[in-house]
């Protein structure tokens, strides 16, 4: 060590003032040095940002399931109609011309679970046929085979029809119905419905009026379709301006203002067919059906052959010109605002107008 050798130096010599000031110094940084390192806690920057303290759940997110469980999911659900029905409410506000002479005869009231719905067809409606047949055991099998759910006719019967004056009883608890996106909806029923060569008898008589009224281009004998005949393919933009000039109506392409009378009906409950899982058992356990929710589960029979619909918006959107496309937006406007929807991502699609036709 450096010290020992400091001290036997100063016994043999006497040193200098400076010296001796020189080797105190020495010997106080060799005492530091010798000593244990002490434990130092760097000091925060003044900017540096402080993590905030834990926050605890609340007792509506705590249950079984934990934050975000089952209390907290219905939370969420319900903020989520809440702004819905909100959104369709403000559309109708002020603006008597969207209130329509009558509430829509396309109403289900069902008296035993103080329950109105509107079934909108192809978004999800097979689904909850299904459902309300069960409940009301009507559901036994038709004709042969397993338990299917009854023709809605079978269900409108037994539930009553709706008169032409009719209003919303006070004993109502819940109104509810589910929609999709009204573009996708309208290739939803072209495909299901129009599409191909194996038609039903009552659609082929519509889309015979369709392409003798829609098709151009062609010569007149391609326009003619004879009474028992099977009519050419339909295509799909030849539908959409026969959608646009609403001179062939049918309940799968009706707008929702229509069909369903939204400004006539306060529907506290509005499913979306694009969060249809979420949003149809989160109904079914607030309307109290939930029993048979399992039924509301996405039926593979009912898909078409090709695949979703979805998939496929591409394909059949550019067939379409964006001024064809705009005038059926134009019938379908109040649909768009009132369920929060857009045309831009179809718009996209679509083919440059022709300049002339002949």
């Amino acid at each position: 060590m450096l010290i020992p050798q400091l001290r036997t130096a100063l016994a043999r010599v006497r040193p200098r003032p400076q010296v001796l000031l020189a080797m105190g110094l020495l010997f106080g940084l060799s005492a530091l040095v010798s000593r244990p390192a002490a434990q130092v806690t760097p000091r925060p920057a003044v900017d540096a940002p402080r993590a905030p303290p834990p926050v605890a759940a609340s007792a509506a997110d705590t249950d079984a399931g934990g934050v975000g469980g089952h209390r907290g999911r219905k939370t969420i659900m319900r903020e989520r109609m809440r702004l819905r029905a909100e959104t369709m409410r403000q559309t109708c506000e002020g603006k008597p011309l969207y209130r329509a002479p009558a509430i829509s005869d396309n109403i289900f009231y069902d008296k035993t679970h103080a329950l109105v719905w509107c079934p909108v067809y192809k978004a999800g409606s097979t689904n909850w046929l299904k459902l309300l047949c069960r409940a009301h055991s009507l559901d036994r099998p038709w004709r042969r085979g397993p338990r299917r759910p009854c023709p809605i006719e079978v269900l409108r019967r037994h539930l009553g029809t709706i008169g032409r004056g009719w209003q919303v009883p006070p004993t109502v608890r819940h109104r509810f119905l589910v929609v999709r996106h009204p573009l996708e909806r309208l290739l939803s029923a072209y495909r299901n419905k129009l599409e191909g060569p194996d038609l039903h008898a009552f659609y082929r008589e519509k889309v015979a009026r369709m392409i003798s009224r829609h098709r151009v281009g062609r010569v007149e004998s391609d326009r003619r379709v004879h009474p028992g005949q099977s009519p050419p393919p339909l295509t799909f933009d030849e539908f959409l301006r026969s959608v646009a000039a609403k001179d062939v109506l049918d309940e799968h392409w009706k707008p929702y203002y229509a069909l369903c009378t939204p400004c006539n009906i306060e529907y506290d409950l509005v499913g979306k067919f694009e969060t249809l899982a979420e949003d149809q058992r989160y109904i079914s356990e607030v309307v109290g059906l939930e029993e048979h929710a399992h039924l509301l589960l996405s039926d593979s029979a009912n898909v078409h052959a090709a695949g979703p619909t979805g998939t496929y918006l591409q394909k059949y959107f550019s067939q379409v010109t964006r001024d064809e496309l705009m005038r059926v937006y134009s019938v379908f406007k109040l649909d768009f605002v009132m369920f929060n929807y857009t045309v831009d991502e179809y718009l996209k699609y679509t083919k440059p107008n022709a300049l002339n036709r002949i």
